[in-house]
């Protein structure tokens, strides 16, 4: 069966700058975290990589050195797109499809997100993406496996763009826009459900865009549970973030998870020279990986790149434990589950559940426990009027 992955987005910056120069942070111990000369168990073999920043370089699974081990997701550059840092231009689905199949295992489909820049453009956003969607799958030659997109920013939106792009033969999907909280990921995963995408042989993948808090590792591992028990485990529920490499940017060093509580234990190093600590002080290793065998004070105290380097490391490998000791907890029966969580989270969280028993219901179930999903999200939905009015041709 299979198991919730992560995968780092890590391509930019100075820790990228770092992989691809293949430095040490640690001695004898490289960056390339994915490397087979990565110690073990730490060793992480999945990678993002985003075709927003490396699509004028034709080589890019060379540059970072990434093998056959890794398995290399590629992100189109859609939010790169949607703010604004990519200008739109027709052509440029071709220049990204031959970049996805050159240097991913698994390509996201070019889309164009309905939101930052192109906010209220819900159907021009789709009309692009449905374009850019037919290119890919008319072009696809098996070297990577692509997946779908389902965008929207309410219930109506989502189901409207999945029936739009259903039928175009892919390997999976990629859910985006769910940033937000529980809301929009349960309204797309009700979608799936209620109009059977799951029961399709093709589905190996659903990989949700950019989510990583502690809450987020659970409703995933519990998401790939309800997959698992119903469909098989044939298909496999991924997210990424690039989190690992942001929090040091704040003076964050992540130490362990607090699963009842959804949140991760944090240090905070305040940058200066007059650190109150000895700069022999070993800095805190709670899972005894080599690269923070060696940290000390002393290098917070010079917070250059090989301190931030050494951070990320330690980021990422307490991510990869978060996911490993959340996954095992909800492998366990749910009633053990609920002894840990909040009871509202683990009723929104299980809702799922009925969800899967009862597909054909999926959209009453939602409603149904839309209150709680509330709960767990940072933003309220778009009104679904506009797309319900398109839909039905009323004015």
């Amino acid at each position: 069966m299979k198991e919730l992955v992560y995968y780092p987005s890590l391509s930019s910056g100075g820790f990228a700058s770092w992989l691809k120069k293949d430095k040490e942070v640690a001695p004898g111990i490289s960056a390339r975290f994915y490397s087979p000369e990565f110690p073990e168990p730490w060793r992480h073999e999945y990678f993002l990589i985003t075709a927003g920043h490396h699509y004028k370089k034709p080589e890019s699974r060379k540059d970072y050195g990434l093998g056959d081990n890794v398995k290399v997701m590629g992100d189109s550059g859609g939010f790169q797109l949607a703010t604004g840092a990519i200008k739109w231009k027709p052509e440029f689905k071709e220049t990204i499809f031959h970049w996805l199949e050159n240097n991913c295992d698994i390509g996201v489909n070019l889309d164009i997100p309905p939101r930052v820049k192109y906010e209220g453009k819900f159907y021009e956003c789709l009309d692009i993406s449905y374009e850019n969607f037919k290119y890919f799958a008319d072009n696809q030659s098996g070297k990577c496996d692509f997946l779908n997109v389902i965008q929207g920013n309410n219930l109506a939106e989502y189901e409207y763009w999945y029936k739009k792009v259903a039928d175009f033969d892919f390997n999976g999907w990629c859910i985006g826009g769910t940033q937000s909280g529980l809301v929009l990921l349960m309204q797309a995963i009700a979608v799936m459900l209620q109009n059977g995408e799951f029961d399709k042989e093709r589905n190996r993948y659903i990989h949700i865009l950019g989510i990583s808090k502690v809450s987020d590792f659970f409703i995933l591992a519990y998401f790939q549970k309800m997959i698992n028990e119903y469909y098989g485990g044939r298909i496999q529920i991924s997210t990424d973030s690039s989190s690992p490499g942001q929090y040091p940017v704040y003076g964050i060093y992540l130490h362990s998870p607090q699963l009842g509580k959804m949140v991760f234990n944090q240090l905070h190093f305040p940058k200066g020279d007059t650190l109150p600590y000895k700069e022999t002080d070993p800095v805190p290793n709670p899972y005894g990986h080599p690269v923070a065998e060696s940290f000390t004070f002393g290098d917070v105290a010079k917070y250059d790149a090989l301190c931030m380097n050494k951070m990320t490391i330690n980021n990422l490998i307490v991510y990869n434990e978060t996911v490993r000791q959340v996954t095992e907890l909800v492998k366990c029966h749910d009633e053990l589950v609920s002894l840990m969580l909040p009871n509202e989270f683990y009723r929104a969280m299980t809702s799922m559940r009925e969800m899967f028993a009862h597909p054909d219901k999926a959209y009453e179930i939602y409603e149904k426990s839309l209150p709680l999903y509330k709960k767990y999200s940072s933003t309220q939905e778009i009104s679904n009027d506009s797309v319900l009015n398109h839909f039905f041709n009323v004015t």
